[in-house]
């Protein structure tokens, strides 16, 4: 599934969306330029991805809005609110991006309680999320809330 921002995104979301590409197996980080969304959900579909995920700014707070392909076109399925958002990672770049992707939790490991051996793990606290590569912070984490109003 692909994971974009806003078209004038800040840093915090350019970095999340970035980071997020790196810790799953099955996220490909798009960044937004000039490209139209319709122009992505296109692309999306035509891929074959059934979920597209969309990270904008509400006031303070990061929101990560999840769409899901329905027929031919993709809807808003459920937007989360992102909180204390670390992104100063204790390891290298390339020692993440050098993972094997079989090695990467998917996305659908970070709503559901499924333990798993890869080598990325994600520590799950409440509605906190904190990464782990070979049992070691990776200082990636942040905290996922439901949005009240769509």
């Amino acid at each position: 599934m692909f994971i974009t921002t806003s078209r004038k995104a800040e840093i915090t979301e350019k970095k999340f969306c970035k980071y997020m590409g790196l810790f799953f197996s099955d996220i490909k980080h798009i960044p937004r330029g000039e490209t139209s969304l319709k122009k992505l959900f296109e692309r999306s579909a035509y891929l074959g991805y059934k979920q597209f995920l969309l990270i904008s700014k509400n006031k303070e707070n990061l929101i990560l809005e999840v769409y899901v392909l329905k027929e031919d076109s993709y809807f808003l399925e459920k937007a989360l609110e992102i909180k204390n958002l670390k992104t100063k990672l204790n390891l290298s770049l390339s020692k993440i991006k050098n993972t094997a992707l079989t090695e990467k939790p998917n996305i659908e490991e970070l709503f559901k309680t499924k333990e798993t051996d890869n080598q990325i793990r994600i520590l799950k606290t409440n509605n906190n999320f904190s990464f782990l590569l070979e049992e070691k912070e990776t200082g990636f984490s942040f905290d996922l809330k439901k949005v009240k109003e769509l």
